[in-house]
């Protein structure tokens, strides 16, 4: 860890200037430090790492709506006869998160099965550790009954021991309760009567006020009638809100941690990072090898059969409004930029998006599927904000537009620059954030003709006075060399 740093230390990367003016040296192991206690750090990133997610938190809205489908060329026969209506499920979630999924019946039938699947296990779990438990109780129960009642007995009644105490048999538990239940003579008392009278009455009143939500009985959409509709989508939905907004905590966490619900509306903890854009489509693709460059295998012949030799592999898609990025397990593989020569083009349940950077191939689990992915890229296409537009649009001809309103200033005169990093330090209220490589807390910000003179540690230093944190990233040449 790096050694804790006074404000007269600020000079942490300065290791051959000014270093006859700091009489303790500086140690340090870290590629950053910080005027801040180490405990300090370690607790901020403990925090950070414990944070709630924000999936878990809040309350989730839902509507449902059915109407009839339209057949599509890949269905058969027996699929229209069976799923022959469009469910419309909208997910709302924090204020922030929108989606709006259509699927057939055998689509959420696969969800609840999993959400059924995991109910059951563990409702079974449950009943199993509430058997054990009540049986270790009662095993305790018994012994203590029967060693209080044996000392009770009185010296000279040896024989009504024996005549009336009978050797337990084999059955353990069993017989030992009913053992102690024979010779105890303890009455009921009246206030424990009444308390077990009061808990029964109040869970019969919770048990008439409690609503049961059911996932509606018909595997098939071939039973239902158009007029039931309505209360068919209201039971859908009383069923999503009372699964997924469970008054029990550990409920809610697993239901909506499962893998099967994100898939299902496309939520990840990437859905919830304002700083990415508005939270866009997200779904598991399949994307195909290759693209960002002419590949060994394509270039042995100009016929295309290099593609032959790809394969296909799941990764987790995100769409925001001005990139297409997919992850692997977490970690960011690949993101490609809306430009100016941007092309969409949809060939069945595969669609291919190309830009200046690479020719990428996605295949979906349906057609139905694809289109959906090509209408929300074209909905970007429309928004002139992206870059997703023809090359003449942009000035000078760049491959992005021009963004108004961005944080960053130009400077031509090193003056201006310094002057402007003093007014922004004096208007910091939380935190200073520095990454540097020669760090000197010496240098001059203001350096008039009147003779005004401020340094970088005063003006640091007037921050912390204010209760603003400092932080510093520091670049560590000996890190690289190694």
């Amino acid at each position: 860890m790096a050694k804790e740093l006074e404000l007269d230390d600020l000079d942490v990367l300065s290791e051959a200037s000014l270093i006859h003016e700091y009489k303790q040296p500086i140690q340090y192991t870290d590629d950053w430090a910080t005027i801040y206690p180490s405990n300090m750090r370690e607790n901020n990133k403990r925090r950070k790492n414990t944070q709630f997610a924000p999936i878990l938190s809040g309350k989730m809205m839902f509507s449902v709506s059915i109407k009839p489908s339209t057949a599509t060329v890949a269905e058969t026969g027996i699929k229209q006869a069976f799923y022959k209506y469009m469910y419309t499920i909208t997910l709302e979630h924090d204020g922030y998160v929108k989606r709006t999924i259509e699927c057939k019946w055998d689509e959420l039938w696969k969800l609840h099965l999993h959400i059924a699947t995991q109910l059951k296990s563990r409702m079974k779990l449950r009943e199993e550790r509430k058997k054990q438990e009540k049986q270790q109780e009662d095993i305790e129960k018994c012994e203590r009954k029967t060693r209080n009642t044996s000392v009770n007995f009185p010296a000279h009644s040896a024989a009504y021991r024996t005549s009336s105490v009978t050797q337990p048999s084999s059955n353990g538990a069993t017989n030992q309760k009913r053992f102690s239940k024979s010779i105890s003579h303890e009455p009921r008392s009246k206030k424990n009567f009444a308390r077990w009278r009061d808990t029964l009455r109040r869970r019969k009143s919770s048990r008439k006020s409690r609503k049961i939500a059911r996932f509606p009985k018909s595997p098939v959409d071939s039973h239902v009638k158009e007029i039931e509709l309505e209360s068919r989508a209201q039971q859908l939905k009383e069923y999503f809100e009372r699964i997924f907004n469970s008054n029990h905590s550990n409920y809610k966490l697993n239901y909506r941690n499962m893998e099967q619900f994100q898939n299902f509306f496309g939520l990840s903890q990437f859905t919830y990072i304002r700083d990415l854009g508005p939270a866009g489509y997200e779904g598991t693709l399949q994307k195909h090898s290759g693209g960002e460059r002419q590949s060994l295998t394509k270039s042995l012949t100009r016929c295309h059969c290099g593609d032959v030799f790809r394969t296909w592999r799941n990764r987790w898609f995100i769409l925001r409004d001005s990139f297409l990025a997919y992850f692997k397990e977490n970690s960011m593989q690949f993101v490609m930029l809306f430009d100016a020569r941007t092309e969409l083009k949809q060939f069945g349940k595969k669609f291919e998006i190309k830009n200046l950077q690479r020719r990428l191939t996605i295949k979906c689990k349906d057609e139905a599927e694809a289109t959906t992915w090509v209408k929300q890229l074209e909905l970007i296409k429309k928004d002139n904000s992206a870059g997703y537009m023809p090359e003449t649009t942009n000035p000078h001809g760049s491959f992005a537009p021009e963004r108004i309103g961005s944080r960053a200033r130009w400077f031509v005169c090193g003056q201006d620059y310094f002057v402007a990093v003093k007014e922004a330090i004096d208007m910091a209220k939380e935190e200073i954030f520095i990454a540097d490589w020669w760090f000197m807390p010496c240098i001059e910000l203001i350096r008039s003709e009147t003779g005004e003179r401020v340094t970088l540690e005063e003006s640091l230093t007037a921050a912390v006075s204010r209760g603003v944190k400092v932080f510093i990233l520091v670049f560590n040449s000996n890190m690289e060399s190694q």
